[in-house]
């Protein structure tokens, strides 16, 4: 993965910039690219760890429906933080990301995560660590034995 700037005065004028964390390492990395002349570039975020984070990727409710617009909401020591699961830039043609991430700053702990589905499912979670991906809903087995 490159650099921040390992990418600068390349030939691409950039379509979408989505942020996540390709890695796994809690930082949010950026993705940029250009689906007219076939520029992608991913930039790793090298800088130095500040906080605790959390992923909660979302899958499909107990009634079967996918994770998007979904809302997760997460509370803790730090306050409430809300996210609904959707894109995670601006695009051109492409993103749905189910992978929802939350800063957690000094907190090492939410003390809760609720997801609410689109058709009124919710699923809650009390006392969760922080630094890991957790998955919430039905996800397909391949992808929960990455998590």
């Amino acid at each position: 993965m490159p650099s921040a700037t390992a990418g600068i005065g390349g030939n691409s004028h950039g379509d979408m910039g989505a942020a996540h964390d390709f890695n796994g390492d809690g930082k949010l990395d950026l993705l940029n690219g250009d689906d007219d002349l076939g520029g992608w570039h991913l930039y790793r975020n090298v800088t130095a760890s500040t906080g605790n984070w959390l992923v909660v990727r979302v899958g499909a409710s107990s009634k079967g429906t996918d994770g998007a617009g979904a809302t997760v909401r997460i509370a803790g020591p730090h306050g409430e933080q809300l996210r609904h699961v959707g894109s995670s830039g601006e695009v051109h043609s492409q993103s749905m990301d189910e992978w929802v991430h939350f800063g957690l700053g000094s907190s090492a702990r939410a003390a809760s995560v609720e997801v609410i589905w689109r058709d009124g499912t919710r699923e809650r979670r009390t006392n969760v660590a922080a630094n890991r991906i957790m998955p919430v809903g039905r996800l397909p087995a391949a992808a929960r034995s990455r998590d």
